[in-house]
């Protein structure tokens, strides 16, 4: 019965073009709790698109392309690319695995390299991998300590790198740019249910007894931070960080190339708005790093505080660039 529903809801979209919620339990005579079931699912799978936000919402068949070949795979080089990547299209569909690897081949014209190139991404996946701990993150304070005359926090964890050499966004990194762009609260709740575990490893792992969020440069209608913070809702008290900026625009981070300019840009636009002396082991939480400029500002100005007696950051994904470095130091 449930599969016959799917079914009749592929064919309304097939015929229509299009089928919003209201439509579909009208057609069905289903709960509008039902209809939402199978329209998750349907879209989980890959066979439907949203379109839209609330209360104008409609389903489409998900324009999953093709990749135009499949090509000739090691059996070792198959399952590793349908364990680990994954491709997104331009209207923000993910295709994993093999199938994703085709597209990306079609799309920058390198077919005739699929076994070499699928190989390569192997060979640099399993690198990024080995800066992985068991626990699940990635450790950046190294490369902190190097690009830093002065570092302030004592660790910096990874959810994941932001990008891989040649092969660009991880699925994080993709899952996060789209999360942005498209300010998609169910994405970014998604996102929050992965990081959750990891995060809470690491609050016990430190003692963590409060947490403080990186205030956003540009203003956006949905924040990703503070949609982030509602979905994990992780209970500890919090440290107010505000931006305050001296100039008549303000200026995102991306936007500077220096790195004495990021570190200049986080120093004076960047305040500790309110804490306690309650407050002493502090997790900065940021979406992402490119320096780490801005959560080793926060930090250093939570040194001035004299409880404050352990500091850590943690971002959802981070530079690649330097760990190469630090793998050899």
């Amino acid at each position: 019965m449930k599969s016959d529903s799917k079914d009749k809801i592929i064919d309304f979209i097939k015929k229509n073009g299009k089928a919003r919620p209201a439509e579909l339990i009208h057609l069905l005579n289903i709960s509008p709790v039902a209809v939402q079931k199978h329209l998750r699912e349907l879209s989980e799978k890959g066979l439907l698109k949203k379109a839209g936000k609330p209360p104008l919402v409609y389903y489409l068949l998900a324009a999953v392309s093709e990749p135009t070949f499949r090509p000739h795979l090691s059996e070792e080089s198959t399952c590793y690319l349908d364990a680990h990547y994954s491709y997104v299209t331009s209207d923000g569909t993910f295709i994993s695995g093999v199938d994703g690897f085709s597209l990306w081949l079609s799309k920058t014209s390198q077919v005739k390299y699929a076994e070499s190139l699928a190989r390569e991404y192997s060979q640099i996946h399993r690198e990024a991998e080995t800066f992985r701990m068991p626990e699940g993150w990635i450790e950046g304070i190294q490369k902190f300590q190097t690009t830093f005359p002065k570092n302030f926090l004592d660790q910096v964890y990874y959810q994941d790198f932001y990008s891989l050499p040649k092969f660009g966004r991880t699925r994080l990194g993709h899952e996060l740019l789209l999360a942005k762009q498209a300010q998609d609260k169910p994405l970014i709740q998604t996102m929050g249910k992965k990081i959750l575990p990891t995060l809470e490893k690491i609050i016990q792992k430190n003692k963590i007894n409060a947490i403080a969020w990186t205030p956003h440069s540009i203003p956006r209608k949905i924040p990703f931070l503070k949609e982030l913070r509602r979905s994990l809702n992780l209970g500890l008290s919090e440290v107010s960080v505000v931006k305050a900026f001296t100039g008549d625009l303000p200026v995102a981070q991306k936007s500077l190339s220096k790195l004495e300019d990021r570190i200049e840009n986080a120093r004076n636009s960047t305040f500790i708005h309110s804490i306690n002396p309650t407050q002493t082991r502090i997790l900065v939480i940021d979406d992402a790093v490119g320096s780490g400029a801005t959560l080793n500002e926060i930090a250093a100005k939570l040194r001035n505080y004299p409880f404050v007696k352990f500091i850590a950051g943690f971002v959802l994904v981070g530079s690649y660039k330097g760990f190469e470095v630090i793998k050899e130091v």
